[in-house]
C-alpha cells in the first residue's frame, strides 16, 4: 500500500494505492473524511468512512458532522461503514423490538445530508451476535451511500456485502460494472411527484390553459402538457434522482448464488434456480430423517450430572 491513515482513535484505518492521492479532510472518533484523486486526472471523490457509536446521543454528534459536510458538497461524495443503527424493522432479525427513534435519526441524517442508499447484492443483514439459538439477532448496520453527484459519475456502482470471516461484520466491496446502454422507457407517474411543493401549482397551471379545439383535444393536451413537465422540468433536479434511483436499487435483484456456489446474473438462469431451490424446499422427501451426525457433536456434561440436573428439575416441580 502506498499510503495509509487513521482516525482520532484509530478505529477507522485508510489504506490507499500506488496512482492514488489521498487529502484528509475531517477526522473524529466516529468517522474519517477524505478527498480521492487519481493521479491520471480521473474525477475527484470525496469519501467519507464510518465507525458509529452504539450509544444513540453519541451519534448524533455524527449525524451532525454528515450534514454539515453535505452543505459544502459539490464533488462525488461516498459515505460508508458502520453506522450501528438500522433504517426500518426489515433490516433485523431476533432481539428486542426496533427503537424507531433511533431509526428516525439515521434517516433524518441521511435525507438532510441529500443522500441516498446505494442498494446492495448478497445477504440483508450484514451484522450477527454470534448466536445460533433463540437469542439469534441479525441487522444490517453496515451500507454505503451517496449524493446525487455521485450517482451521475458513476452510475454502475455496485455494493456487495461479503460473507464474514473473523469479524462479526460483513465486508463491503464496492465496484464499477461495465456501461450498459439505456432503454429508452416510457412515462409512468410516481406517487412521489405529489409531495413536491411545486406539484398541485403545476398541475392547475397546466390544467387551466386554453386550447382552442375539440374538447377531449384539449383533455389530451392538458395532460400531456403536465406530464412533460415531469419528464423534462423536474428530471434534473436532485428530488427526482433521490428518488428514482433510491427505489430503483432498492428493487434490483442482480444475481444470486445457486447450491453449487456459482453466481447467476442472467434472468433465465435465476429464474431457473430459484424454481428449484423452492422446489425442492418444499418437496416431502426433502424433510431430513438421519441424525447420524449428532452423535460428532462433543458431550459437555457427564451422565452422573445429567441425573443430578434432573433430579434437581424434579425438586423444582
Amino acid at each position: 500500500m502506498e499510503t495509509a491513515a487513521y482516525n482520532i482513535n484509530g478505529k477507522i484505518w485508510i489504506f490507499v494505492e500506488a496512482g492514488l492521492q489521498m487529502e484528509v479532510l475531517k477526522e473524529t472518533d466516529q468517522m474519517l473524511s477524505f478527498k480521492l484523486s487519481s493521479l491520471d486526472g480521473a474525477q475527484d471523490v470525496i469519501m467519507t468512512v464510518t465507525y458509529a457509536s452504539t450509544d444513540r446521543g453519541t451519534r448524533i454528534a455524527l449525524w451532525e458532522d454528515l450534514c454539515d459536510i453535505s452543505t459544502h458538497m459539490h464533488l462525488p461524495w461516498l459515505v460508508g461503514g458502520d453506522f450501528n443503527v438500522i433504517t426500518e424493522a426489515a433490516e433485523k432479525y431476533g432481539g428486542l423490538p426496533v427503537q424507531f427513534a433511533e431509526a428516525e435519526d439515521f434517516r433524518h441524517c441521511i435525507d438532510s445530508s441529500k443522500l441516498v442508499d446505494l442498494g446492495f447484492t448478497g445477504s440483508m443483514y450484514t451484522w450477527w451476535n454470534g448466536r445460533s439459538d433463540e437469542a439469534c439477532i441479525f441487522k444490517r448496520l453496515d451500507r454505503c451511500l451517496g449524493n446525487q453527484a455521485l450517482q451521475n459519475t458513476y452510475p454502475n456502482l455496485e455494493v456487495e456485502h461479503l460473507i464474514k470471516q473473523g469479524s462479526d461484520h460483513s465486508p463491503l466491496l464496492i465496484s464499477l460494472k461495465q456501461d450498459s446502454r439505456p432503454i429508452k422507457k416510457s412515462f409512468r407517474f410516481l406517487n412521489f411527484w405529489v409531495e413536491h411543493e411545486t406539484f398541485q401549482e403545476v398541475v392547475k397551471n397546466n390544467w387551466i390553459a386554453n386550447f382552442s379545439a375539440d374538447p377531449f383535444f384539449n383533455f389530451h393536451n392538458k395532460l400531456k402538457k403536465g406530464v412533460q413537465w415531469f419528464k423534462d422540468g423536474d428530471r434534473n433536479t436532485n428530488f427526482f434522482h433521490a428518488h428514482v434511483n433510491g427505489k430503483r436499487r432498492r428493487l434490483q435483484l442482480k444475481r444470486i448464488q445457486d447450491s453449487g456456489g456459482v453466481w447467476l446474473e442472467t434472468k433465465d438462469d435465476i429464474a431457473e434456480e430459484a424454481i428449484r431451490f423452492f422446489t425442492n424446499q418444499f418437496q416431502r422427501g426433502n424433510i431430513p430423517t438421519d441424525f447420524e451426525m449428532l452423535k460428532h457433536i462433543p458431550r459437555m456434561i457427564s451422565d452422573e450430572q445429567k441425573a443430578e440436573l434432573h433430579e434437581f428439575q424434579k425438586k423444582k416441580r
